[in-house]
C-alpha cells in the first residue's frame, strides 16, 4: 500500500526536511485525539548509576571522562528530572519517527513522506521526536543539515498551524543531556563505539550549563 521507500534508502539532502514535515503532520493530525493516559515515566535516577556501572564492567574508552559526566549529571538529577518532568504533555508523538519509518505513496523526490510503525505512538512533547530524530545523527554529523531536526521540526509545526514553545530548545538541551548519560545502559542496542563517543561529547557539552 505504500511502495516507494523506506525513505532512509536514500539519503538526501533534503531528507530531513521531508521527515520534519511528515512528523509535524502526524502531530497535527494525532491532535484530533485527547491525550487519554499519563505520558511514559522514565527511571532516570537509576539509569545513571546503572550506566555508571556499564562503564566500569565493560572498560569504556574514555571510561574516566564517562565517570565524570555521569558524576556532574548526578549532581543536578533532581532539578533535571523535575524540569523534564514538567514540561507540557498535550499531544501524542510518533515515538520512532526515522528514516527507515518514512515511506512515500508515489515515487518522487519532493513526495509527501508518510510515517510508518505506530507502536511507540504515545502522549508527551514533540521535541521527543525531534531529538529522537537528531540522535541518529550525533554519530554522523555529516549528515547533519544546515537546519538540524529541532528546528526542522518547529518550523513545520508552525507552517501546519501547530503551537511551538517559546523555551523548546532549553528542553531539548535537557533530553539530550539525559539520553546521552545513559547511553552505556543500553550497549546491546547503542554499543556502537561512535555513537558512544558522540554520546559523551554531546553530554559534556551540555552539562555546563548546569555546572
Amino acid at each position: 500500500r505504500l511502495p516507494h521507500g523506506p525513505l532512509g534508502m536514500k539519503w538526501r539532502e533534503d531528507t530531513i526536511t521531508r521527515l520534519a514535515d511528515a512528523v509535524a503532520r502526524f502531530h497535527r493530525i494525532a491532535a484530533e485525539f485527547p491525550v487519554d493516559r499519563p505520558p511514559r515515566t522514565e527511571d532516570w535516577h537509576s539509569q545513571i548509576p546503572r550506566a555508571a556501572a556499564e562503564v566500569q564492567r565493560h572498560e569504556l574508552p574514555e571510561a574516566d571522562r564517562w565517570r565524570r559526566l555521569l558524576d556532574r549529571t548526578e549532581r543536578h538529577l533532581d532539578e533535571l528530572v523535575a524540569r523534564w518532568r514538567n514540561r507540557p504533555v498535550d499531544g501524542w508523538i510518533h515515538g520512532d519517527a526515522h528514516p527507515a519509518n518514512a515511506m512515500m505513496r508515489v515515487e518522487a523526490d519532493d513526495a509527501p513522506v508518510c510515517l510508518i510503525d505506530l507502536a511507540e505512538v504515545h502522549p508527551g512533547h514533540w521535541i521527543e521526536d525531534a531529538i529522537l530524530l537528531e540522535r541518529l545523527l550525533w554519530s554522523r554529523p555529516e549528515r547533519m543539515p544546515p537546519t538540524p531536526p529541532v528546528t526542522a521540526i518547529a518550523a513545520a509545526r508552525r507552517r501546519h498551524g501547530l503551537p511551538v514553545d517559546p523555551d523548546h530548545e532549553d528542553l531539548a538541551e535537557l533530553r539530550r543531556l539525559l539520553l546521552a548519560a545513559t547511553a552505556p545502559c543500553f550497549l546491546r542496542t547503542e554499543g556502537n563505539p561512535r555513537h558512544l563517543a558522540a554520546c559523551l561529547e554531546h553530554g559534556e557539552r551540555v552539562i555546563r550549563r548546569f555546572d
